[in-house]
C-alpha cells in the first residue's frame, strides 16, 4: 500500500536527513520504525504524505505517486491520518468539535452525522464522557486519544503515528497504546515511529531500525528481536530492552 523508493532528503545543501531510503508497507499491517533521536524517522513519516518535500526518489501510495502532477495530494492526505507527538488540538474547541471539524469542512458531512460519528469514535477510544471537555481540561493521554479519534473521523486507509506517547506521563502511555493495539488488530494499515518495543513486539509485522538517515535493518518482528544482524541494532536493542 505504501512503496518508498530510494528517497533522499536534504535540509539546505549539507544536511542529509534521509539517504536512499527504500521500504514497503503492506495493506492491513502494522509497521514500526525505531532508532535514536535524529535518525530521520519522523522525516520519513512526513515524506509519506508530502508534509516534507524530498529531493530524490519516489513514494507510491495505493498505486499513486505523490510526485505525479496528476495526483491530487490533498485527496491522498484525506486518506492518511496522522497523529503527532504533541496533540495539536484546537484549544478553543471541545473534543467533539475538534473531531467533527475536518469531516464537516473537508468532506461536507452534515453536522448531525459528523457528531454521531464523533461520539462513536470517542466511545471507541474510551472517553465518550469527555465529548464536551476542552483540551485544557483533559489529561495528556485523553488529549492524544481525541487526536486519534480526530484522525479516524476522516475514515483514513492509513494511519501514521509520530512518537504518539513520547509527550505523555508514563502512567498515561498504556491507554494510548491500547487504542493503537485495537486499531492494529482491526486491520488498519499503520506506520508507527516509536520506542515502545513492547507494543512493537505485540502488534507489528515488520520493524525498521534507522540511524543517521539510513535504514540499518528491516526484519519481520520476531527476527528483529531474536536475530538482529547489525551491531548498531544489537546495541540499540540492548539499551532499549533493558528498560522494557
Amino acid at each position: 500500500m505504501i512503496d518508498i523508493q530510494n528517497v533522499s532528503l536534504w535540509l539546505g545543501k549539507n544536511i542529509h536527513v534521509l539517504n536512499d531510503i527504500s521500504a514497503s508497507f503492506e495493506r492491513g499491517q502494522t509497521n514500526v520504525i525505531c532508532g535514536p533521536s535524529g535518525s530521520g524517522k519522523s522525516s520519513l513519516l512526513r515524506c509519506i504524505n508530502r508534509l516534507e518535500k524530498f529531493q530524490k526518489g519516489n513514494i507510491i501510495i495505493d498505486g499513486h505517486s505523490v510526485l505525479d502532477a496528476a495526483t491530487d495530494i490533498y485527496k491522498i492526505r484525506e486518506n492518511i491520518g496522522m497523529v503527532f507527538q504533541h496533540f495539536n488540538l484546537y484549544p478553543h474547541l471541545n473534543a467533539l468539535n475538534n473531531i467533527t471539524l475536518a469531516p464537516r469542512k473537508v468532506k461536507g458531512k452534515p453536522r448531525i452525522k459528523a457528531e454521531n460519528q464523533a461520539m462513536q469514535l470517542l466511545e471507541r477510544v474510551g472517553i465518550k464522557d469527555k465529548a464536551y471537555s476542552y483540551p485544557a481540561e483533559l489529561s495528556g493521554g485523553q488529549q492524544q486519544r481525541v487526536a486519534i479519534a480526530r484522525s479516524l473521523a476522516m475514515e483514513p486507509k492509513i494511519m501514521l503515528f509520530d512518537e504518539p506517547t513520547s509527550a505523555l506521563d508514563p502512567e498515561m502511555i498504556g491507554e494510548v497504546l491500547d487504542v493503537m493495539t485495537d486499531l492494529a488488530l482491526d486491520g488498519m494499515t499503520m506506520v508507527v515511529v516509536t520506542h515502545e518495543m513492547g507494543f512493537a513486539r505485540k502488534v507489528a509485522q515488520k520493524i525498521i531500525f534507522m540511524d543517521n538517515g539510513q535504514i540499518i535493518e528491516k526484519k519481520k518482528t520476531d527476527e528483529f528481536f531474536t536475530q538482529p544482524e547489525h551491531t548498531r541494532t544489537k546495541d540499540f536493542l540492548n539499551r532499549i530492552l533493558s528498560y522494557v
